[in-house]
């Protein structure tokens, strides 16, 4: 559900407003799901962060975003494009 979210939160021509409340929608949902990720030791709490990191981007919250990315092992295969979005992150 939140990666449905997210994607709905990029569809061009919706109102800002619209788009905010799809973005925290997702990000709300993303959470979720990584708090139950971690709790049940499941494999798709890298995953869940990933995303998680984007919405945040998304939401104009850097901050969270490096934060989550950063929690991503390095021997996710999430890792490598983590890492490409916070070197982006740190050069503005």
């Amino acid at each position: 559900l939140g990666l449905s979210l997210l994607k709905v939160s990029r569809v061009p021509d919706l109102a800002p407003s619209v788009t905010e409340k799809y973005v925290q929608e997702a990000i709300q949902t993303l959470n979720q799901a990584k708090r139950l990720s971690l709790k049940y030791q499941l494999s798709q709490a890298d995953r869940d962060r990933y995303f998680l990191g984007i919405a945040y981007e998304f939401a104009g919250d850097i901050r969270m975003a490096r934060s989550e990315m950063a929690a991503i092992p390095s021997g996710s295969k999430f890792y490598p494009d983590s890492q490409k979005l916070r070197r982006k992150w740190d050069k503005n």
